[in-house]
C-alpha cells in the first residue's frame, strides 16, 4: 500500500481516514498519483494494491477481497491514530469492491464514494439493507468521448437503492 500523510502529520493526533481502491489492471502507485493533489490537512489516504494479479498490474476480487481490506483496516488502525469508521473510495473495479465490501461491514466505513463503478444489482439483501447505514455516493462520468461505465447501470443501482428504501443520487 501507499499513504499520503497530511502536510503536518502529527502522530498524537487523530485523522480521518480514506482507503482508496484502484482500478482494473492498475496498483496503488498509479492511484496515488492520481490523488497526490488531494486536499490532505484533516485526512490520511491510504491507496491499497488489489490482492489479485491481472496482467501487469492488480485487480479485486470482491469475496477473496474483502477479508484483506478488513485485514488492513485493523493494521491501519494500529499504525496511526485514526476514527473507528474509515472512508472507502473505489474507482471502476475498485469501486464496486468498495461497495462490495462496505455493504458487507459497514460498521467499519462511514461513507462509501464509488466513481464508475459499474452496477451493484448483483449485491444482494441483507446486504443492500446495510445501505441504510453508510451514505453511499455514485459518480458516472467520462473519459473523452467514451463513457468509463454505462450511466444506465448507476440508475439501475439507484433504482435498486432506492426500492430498498436507501435515498441516493448519481453525480454525472
Amino acid at each position: 500500500y501507499s499513504v499520503i500523510l497530511p502536510e503536518s502529520y502529527n502522530t498524537g493526533k487523530k485523522y480521518y481516514m480514506v482507503l482508496a481502491l484502484h482500478s482494473l489492471g492498475r496498483n496503488e502507485n498509479y492511484l496515488k498519483a492520481q490523488l497526490a493533489t488531494a486536499s490532505n490537512k484533516n485526512f490520511i489516504i491510504v491507496c491499497l494494491r488489489g490482492n489479485m494479479p491481472y496482467g501487469s498490474g492488480f485487480r479485486w476480487g470482491y469475496e477473496e477481497s474483502d477479508a484483506y481490506i478488513l485485514h488492513m483496516v485493523k493494521h491501519l488502525q494500529r499504525k496511526y491514530q485514526t476514527y473507528q469508521k474509515f472512508l472507502l473510495l473505489g474507482f471502476s473495479n475498485g469501486a464496486y469492491q468498495a461497495l462490495y465490501s462496505a455493504l458487507r461491514n459497514p460498521e467499519k466505513f462511514s461513507l462509501i464514494a464509488a466513481l464508475s463503478g459499474g452496477s451493484i444489482t448483483t449485491i444482494k439483501d441483507p446486504f443492500m439493507q446495510n445501505a441504510k447505514q453508510i451514505p453511499v455516493l455514485l459518480i458516472s462520468g467520462k473519459l473523452g468521448a467514451e463513457q468509463a461505465v454505462s450511466h444506465q447501470m448507476d440508475e439501475l443501482a439507484l433504482a435498486l437503492m432506492q426500492n430498498g428504501g436507501v435515498p441516493g443520487r448519481i453525480i454525472f
